[in-house]
């Protein structure tokens, strides 16, 4: 799936519920810097391009403001060139063991704020 398509299922109204429940289930809050007066988004914790947006587990999303989500998107885009280089020979790509990071990574930090 190319961008374009992608983008385009965004669009969907099946998307746009399940965003919204995890606004919802997030307190509309962003996950990372606790603020409520920013433009929100929803950061996948992984893709998986066989699923559509819709498909993910809630557990697998979470609610950030843009600025926090651009950062998560640059750390991401770091980490993904690292393990690029560090698992070439391995024989698991870096996608899975970027899955493997994150839900370890996940599990630990992203709590809502109270």
């Amino acid at each position: 799936m190319n961008k374009s398509e992608y983008s385009e299922k965004l669009k969907d109204p099946r998307w746009q519920k399940k965003r919204l429940e995890i606004f919802e289930r997030d307190g509309w809050c962003c996950l990372s810097c606790g603020r409520t007066n920013a433009p929100l988004s929803i950061h996948h914790l992984y893709y998986d391009f066989d699923l559509n947006p819709w498909d993910y587990l809630d557990t697998s999303l979470i609610t950030l403001c843009m600025e926090c989500h651009e950062a998560e998107q640059l750390s991401y885009n770091n980490v993904m060139r690292m393990f690029k280089e560090a698992t070439g020979e391995a024989g698991m790509t870096s996608d899975d063991i970027f899955k493997i990071v994150l839900t370890v990574r996940n599990r630990a930090s992203w709590q809502a704020p109270k």
